[in-house]
């Protein structure tokens, strides 16, 4: 007996809930850069009934990465890159407008500014960490990701990636 992912299945619908509305905020969509490679690929294997996603960038995307994304029928936004403040007030206007149920940070940046983003909405943050050195340097670093992120998801590249980055007292889901 061979096992389908449900996207495969044709007996089985999806729930009335979906598509979920994913809101991917990355640092920079250079197009020779890793993440947003990654972002792109997801992107382009993403079943559409299913996920609905949009891609948000703190540095001008190039117009070859955002015309990849739009190949794919991801929209880009650029919510800027000044501090902490602007960038989270523009992701805020964005997640209201959009309407993300879930938004996933892919930097330490990114992270704090969605975590202001979405101080008292309904929609969840996720941190994606790819890489085991850089994306969280520093003692004060790591003591505020795992404060803010201990009820939240966290997505890992890899098992090596999950032992060298994984907070103490993470209560959330780690994949």
């Amino acid at each position: 007996m061979q096992i389908m992912p449900i996207s495969m299945q044709s007996d089985v619908k999806a729930p009335q809930c979906w598509p979920l509305r994913v809101l991917l905020v990355a640092r920079t969509l250079k197009y020779t850069a890793g993440v947003p490679r990654c972002l792109l690929y997801l992107a382009s294997a993403a079943d559409r009934a299913r996920v609905e996603l949009s891609v948000a960038s703190m540095v001008e995307p190039t117009p070859q990465m955002a015309q990849e994304f739009a190949n794919v029928g991801v929209r880009t936004h650029w919510v800027g890159d000044h501090r902490y403040i602007r960038p989270a007030a523009r992701l805020r206007g964005l997640i209201d407008s959009d309407g993300a149920d879930v938004v996933v940070a892919t930097c330490f940046k990114t992270f704090l500014c969605s975590k202001m983003a979405l101080f008292r909405r309904a929609a969840r943050s996720m941190f994606w960490l790819h890489a085991r050195h850089g994306p969280v340097e520093g003692m004060f670093r790591r003591w505020l990701v795992a404060r803010l992120c201990r009820r939240d998801a966290m997505l890992f590249v890899s098992r090596a990636v999950m032992r060298a980055q994984s907070p103490r007292g993470h209560r959330g889901l780690s994949k």
